[in-house]
């Protein structure tokens, strides 16, 4: 997930570090998704084909989610755009019936979460 350049001149050690771009998606999963979570079912009209690009893996313009149910009893969805554009969408909760309009932006991954008791939207 990260790539590291090291050079050795004399004593002294020159790094740089290239962090990729899983190793930011990775970081919303392990900060909002903790141990003891359960995935819960979301339906994504923005996803044609399900795995959110065409055969070859490259984008098609839908929008990758994902849902879990925490134990402390909150709903964290991450949303993944690998595509040129912004994406807005609808976010809408089932159980409770609360919805927000956001927008996920170009190459980028979002974080939404909300507990299920809150009284406030998303």
């Amino acid at each position: 997930m990260i790539i590291a350049e090291t050079t050795f001149k004399n004593t002294s050690t020159i790094e740089q570090f290239y962090p990729q771009p899983f190793y930011w998606y990775m970081g919303h999963f392990s900060r909002y998704v903790p141990p003891g979570s359960h995935r819960v079912n979301v339906t994504n009209p923005l996803d044609p084909t399900g795995n959110g690009g065409d055969s070859k893996g490259k984008p098609d313009g839908s929008l990758e989610v994902f849902a879990a149910l925490t134990p402390q009893g909150q709903v964290s969805v991450v949303a993944l755009n690998r595509n040129d554009d912004p994406i807005s969408f609808e976010l809408q909760d089932a159980a409770t019936g609360r919805s927000a309009s956001l927008t996920v932006g170009a190459h980028s991954v979002h974080t939404y979460w909300y507990g299920s008791s809150d009284a406030a939207s998303f």
